[in-house]
């Protein structure tokens, strides 16, 4: 009988130890808020900057009649364009989502 209830004393105490490992400071969690935020426009900044990219080189290779690298650059263009939905979808939950004030 002693043994039962230490066994279940040691894995209430491993359970309450677990726990408060698992939670982080207030701080912690707004600096991590902010740092996606940061990552998400860096994404966003990143990704205009490809577009630009590929719309140069859409635009050059139709002029220079290279129709096949031009499709190529197109297919390129629509990922950028993708991912930059992807990042602005992720900027817009994480700023209207992202630390709540209990």
């Amino acid at each position: 009988m002693k043994r039962g209830i230490l066994t279940g004393m040691a894995a209430l105490g491993f359970i309450g130890l677990a726990g408060s490992m698992t939670a982080m400071p207030a701080s912690a969690q707004w600096g991590s808020h902010h740092q996606a935020i940061r990552q998400d426009r860096h994404d966003i900044h990143a990704d205009n900057r490809s577009i630009r990219h590929d719309r140069m080189a859409v635009r050059r290779d139709l002029a220079y009649g290279h129709y096949h690298a031009a499709e190529a650059a197109r297919r390129d263009l629509h990922q950028d364009m993708h991912a930059r939905r992807t990042d602005h979808r992720d900027l817009r939950h994480d700023a209207h989502h992202g630390m709540h004030h209990w």
